[in-house]
C-alpha cells in the first residue's frame, strides 16, 4: 500500500508499506482522506524523524472491524487529534471530543 513518509527536511516520498495485518483485534481502515497537523509540520520543518509515515489524522472506511461488535464492513469513520495519553486529560473527562 502506498504512504507518504518524511524522507529529510520539507521533503516528503511515496513509499510502498506492506498491507497492516490485524492483531489483538484491531480494526482495519481504508483511509480516503488525510489531514496535515501542527506536528506533521513540526517535523516537516525539522526533517525528524526520517521515514516517519505522515497523517495520523484522517477519515476512511472499515475494512476490518476487527473484535469491535459496534462497527461493520464499510462504516465511514474518523480520527482527530489526541489530546492527552490514555484519555487521562481534562478533555476526555468531561467528554470534550474534537469530533
Amino acid at each position: 500500500m502506498r504512504c507518504v513518509k518524511l524522507k529529510d527536511v520539507k521533503e516528503f516520498e511515496i513509499s510502498e508499506i506492506d498491507e497492516p495485518v490485524s492483531v489483538d483485534g484491531s480494526v482495519l481502515i481504508d483511509v480516503k482522506k488525510s489531514g496535515i497537523c501542527g506536528s506533521d509540520i513540526h517535523h516537516w520543518d525539522t526533517g525528524e524523524p526520517a521515514g516517519l509515515v505522515m497523517g495520523h489524522e484522517y477519515c476512511g472506511v472499515v475494512y476490518n472491524p476487527g473484535s469491535r461488535e459496534d462497527l461493520k464492513v464499510g462504516d465511514r469513520v474518523t480520527k482527530g487529534q489526541v489530546l492527552g495519553f490514555m484519555g487521562n486529560n481534562c478533555f476526555t473527562y468531561f467528554s470534550m471530543w474534537t469530533l
